[in-house]
């Protein structure tokens, strides 16, 4: 069993590069996030 996480840090870029991360998590359906930001937290629970 193969488990993935990823982080993403909201503090370093822009929000295209969040929202690309959030979407790129998604296609390959990782098992957590671990997200900095409360828009993006928002933006990555409607996926």
């Amino acid at each position: 069993m193969f488990i993935a996480f990823f982080v993403i840090n909201s503090q370093t870029a822009g929000w295209q590069r969040w929202q690309h991360a959030v979407d790129a998590a998604a296609d390959i359906d990782v098992d957590a996030l671990i997200i900095v930001g409360a828009e993006v937290m928002a933006y990555a629970a409607e996926m």
